[in-house]
């Protein structure tokens, strides 16, 4: 067995390389996945769940792509944040082939290296890959030389869980580690782990932490995971594993326990069937993370914010911009102790309700921003407030402006639906949303093109002078890209 060092990118370092070019019939066994050029891995689906183009440019206004600006028409913070990388997959040498060979590659593998891995499936069978441990690399890269874990062609490359109660792949106690472009059958998982980077990979199936279906996760960031960046993957077609699915700490994408200040962008997750939220919380200690520019898909939360059960652990500051909701029961969700929210620049369609808070046993949500949102076709409820004794908001909201409530039967309930506010004008009454609206904000074509139409009349009426939804300038495309 020989050690290949090719040159490949100046900030790289080395490629490792062992063997030869992998399994053919492991390579024939798979469909082609999509060429560099393609707009993720394998077929990403637009927002109605058609597939785009084989070349994976979005057609004008498609749903699929860069982050862009902000809700006032500002390019967002990047204080601590990478700027985003290119999509390109170009790879260099010869690659490792078999799971012994991987493992041994990540055993020895540098601040610098670039480990290209070959088409085929590749499973961690050792003793200790447990949850935390499966393929995980053994020591750290650098901010200037991460460790780079590539498949050799997008998605060919498959790492798959032992069995669900085994990560496909968990990174645990490391830092600068780039895991780019897997089929990922089972869970993908950051634990204590910061300042790394999974992207451009496909996760199916998700699996358990510590054996318990309740735990039941596609990609997870948790246990003192802060500033990783998860960034186009597309979640899909989660498992089932009997008693515990759909419980309301299952997710496609889960932030949890003491994980702060991560960026989730331009990520395509569905919850199905067995999932709770497309993209969830967990444990509380959560605080200054991003999600920006995702799809959200087919859960009874498209987006879960939530505290540590025993009411002592906040989610709190954390930022939720520019992304879609579609099919989902809540488009968003807090579940006891969070605060200081700010969503906005959203777009909710088929959604049943836009805001759905419980709060009980003394474990409140409060003080959250909403601003320059849509919420489009079958909302029944717009603010629905579970466990409060009266009709006040103020707790649950310190702002609530520059709206768009088209379809929507009542504005808010409270008491578990015990009192409502019927109509956009009633509510206005308690001072909220004075400047929202109720229109047609004329999408393009919806669900598959949610950007608005050049007569919109939410085109420019939101706060700060931008479009109203997840486009407030018209340039954004949301989704893989």
């Amino acid at each position: 067995m020989r050690i290949h060092k090719v040159s490949r990118f100046a900030f790289l370092g080395s490629v490792v390389a062992f063997g030869g070019c992998g399994d053919d019939e492991a390579r024939s066994s798979l469909t082609g996945p999509a060429s560099d050029g393609g707009a993720g891995v394998g077929a990403d689906a637009d927002a109605d769940g058609t597939v785009g183009s084989e070349s994976g440019a979005p057609d004008d206004g498609a749903i699929g792509g860069d982050a862009g600006r902000d809700a006032h028409g500002d390019a967002p913070s990047q204080d601590a944040i990478p700027p985003q990388d290119a999509v390109s997959h170009d790879v260099s040498g010869a690659t490792v082939s078999t799971a012994a060979e991987l493992k041994a590659a990540l055993s020895n593998a540098a601040p610098g290296t670039t480990i290209v891995v070959a088409c085929g499936r590749y499973v961690d069978t050792a003793s200790d890959s447990d949850g935390q441990h499966a393929f995980s690399p053994a020591q750290s890269g650098s901010a200037t030389a991460p460790i780079t874990l590539q498949s050799e062609t997008k998605g060919c490359a498959v790492l798959a869980a032992r069995d669900n109660n085994t990560a496909a792949l968990s990174i645990e106690g490391r830092s600068y580690i780039v895991i780019d472009g897997f089929k990922v059958e089972g869970m993908l998982a950051l634990n204590n782990s910061s300042n790394n980077t999974l992207k451009n990979n496909d996760v199916t199936i998700g699996g358990l932490l510590w054996s318990d279906p309740s735990l039941h996760w596609g990609i997870a960031l948790h246990s003192g995971s802060n500033n990783n960046i998860v960034r186009n993957n597309k979640v899909s077609e989660m498992g089932s594993f009997g008693a515990g699915n759909g419980n309301h700490n299952t997710a496609a994408v889960l932030v949890g326990f003491n994980a702060n200040n991560n960026v989730i962008e331009n990520n395509d997750a569905d919850a199905g069937a067995t999932a709770y939220s497309a993209f969830g919380q967990k444990g509380g200690d959560i605080s200054g993370n991003m999600w920006r520019n995702n799809i959200a898909r087919n859960g009874k939360a498209g987006f879960l914010g939530m505290g540590s059960t025993d009411g002592t652990l906040w989610s709190q500051d954390n930022s939720i911009y520019q992304n879609i909701v579609l099919n989902s029961a809540r488009a968003f969700e807090f579940d006891h102790n969070t605060r200081q929210f700010s969503i906005y620049n959203n777009t909710a369609y088929n959604v049943q309700l836009f805001v759905w808070s419980i709060a009980e046993d003394g474990q409140p949500n409060t003080a959250h921003k909403f601003w320059n949102n849509i919420v489009a076709d079958t909302a029944v409820v717009g603010y629905d407030v579970n466990g409060a004794p009266s009709s006040n908001f103020s707790a649950l909201l310190s702002e609530s402006n520059y709206n768009d409530f088209i379809g929507v039967t009542d504005m808010a309930h409270w008491n578990w639906g015990g009192g409502k506010y019927v109509t956009l004008t009633n509510w206005k009454a308690t001072g909220f949303d004075a400047n929202s609206i109720s229109a047609n904000p004329l999408f393009v074509s919806a669900p598959g093109n949610l950007k608005l139409q050049s007569g919109s009349p939410v085109k420019g009426t939101g706060k700060g002078g931008v479009d109203m939804g997840a486009y407030p300038t018209g340039a954004e495309v949301i989704g893989i890209q």
